[in-house]
């Protein structure tokens, strides 16, 4: 990684968080509920067992989040929660919903050991009532890696993900992760400046290394939770508002919101001042060392990132990155 390169990334967006707007006094934030992004009527297969547990109101899936939602304290809004009509001629007349994005359980077979893994993925989404316009998107995300013996069924997955949103057994909570980034924000009602992943490319290098990419829309998936991923921790780490990324979500400037409740909104999309385009240059999956009771796997990615502004030839920041992670399987006894 070029040290240089990334320190102006990060410097640029330091800056951008900065001359955003100033906040203003507190803000009536009106709680809509959860909702789905994207398109409602296949809600079922883009978000198999969330959609289950939303449906069923499985352990009075809604209310557990609002109990949440009443522990929230930040200054620069107020959560009004159900019984009070929301009066869209305010200026203030802020909408926000809990917007499910992605779900995705996938599994691998690795030394006769079942390794599962498990993303799902939210947006604290506020919209002016009134324009029907988005005004910022806070992404949030939870990742699981377990592993299991014998091939986890149906029902024990959707076990697992009940677990992600209800209690504390995996270290990791949806619901909490929502919650604690509503705590931290600074809510404005409008940003002179917005951000977004507008471009996702993958190499034919790292195309080699994912399997199923071949397969009907699952290179348009891959690269939406590329860019998801990436707005996830850009926005956590340097606590701004992140738009959406929007390819497979939205049609021309808007985007479809359902409520599971039923309310439907379609929701103005604005135009991002800065760009980020993302280039997947490799994958790397590598055994790192093995006795009789596990073996190590090390994982490398490597990104290319381009900050530019939109219709302007010269891009601001080009720079290269590298992750690596290392996982442990434990073998069969």
């Amino acid at each position: 990684m070029n040290t240089y390169r990334a320190f102006r990334l990060f410097a640029l967006i330091a800056i951008f968080s900065a001359f955003s707007a100033e906040s203003l006094a507190s803000i009536k934030l009106h709680y809509a509920g959860i909702a789905y992004m994207g398109n409602y009527s296949a809600k079922d297969a883009l978000y198999k067992y969330s959609s289950r547990l939303i449906d069923n109101d499985d352990r009075n899936f809604q209310q557990v989040l609002l109990e949440k939602l009443a522990g929230v304290s930040n200054e620069s809004f107020d959560i009004i929660i159900g019984g009070q009509p929301v009066d869209y001629k305010n200026d203030d007349a802020l909408i926000m919903a809990f917007a499910l994005e992605h779900e995705n359980v996938s599994m691998e077979k690795i030394d006769g050991v079942y390794k599962f893994d498990v993303d799902i993925r939210a947006n604290i989404l506020v919209f002016d009532y009134n324009e029907m316009k988005i005004v910022s998107s806070y992404p949030i995300a939870v990742q699981l890696r377990d592993a299991a013996e014998t091939r986890p069924t149906d029902s024990y997955l959707e076990d697992v993900v009940r677990e992600l949103y209800f209690t504390e057994k995996y270290k990791i909570n949806i619901f909490d992760e929502f919650v604690s980034r509503l705590s931290s924000l600074t809510l404005k009602e409008s940003f002179a400046n917005t951000i977004k992943v507008s471009a996702v490319t993958i190499s034919s290098e790292s195309k080699s290394s994912i399997p199923g990419i071949d397969e009907p829309r699952a290179e348009e998936d891959y690269k939406a939770f590329v860019a998801q991923m990436f707005s996830t921790y850009l926005s956590k780490n340097q606590n701004v508002s992140v738009l959406p990324y929007t390819k497979g979500h939205a049609i021309g400037n808007r985007m479809a919101l359902q409520v599971a409740n039923g309310d439907v909104y379609s929701l103005s999309i604005p135009d991002e001042t800065y760009s980020i385009e993302l280039e997947l240059i490799k994958l790397k999956k590598a055994q790192l060392g093995e006795n009789k009771y596990k073996s190590v796997w090390g994982y490398a990615s490597y990104f290319d990132v381009k900050l530019l502004i939109p219709g302007v030839e010269d891009v601001l920041v080009n720079a290269k990155f590298r992750s690596i992670v290392k996982k442990s399987i434990s073998h069969k006894s």
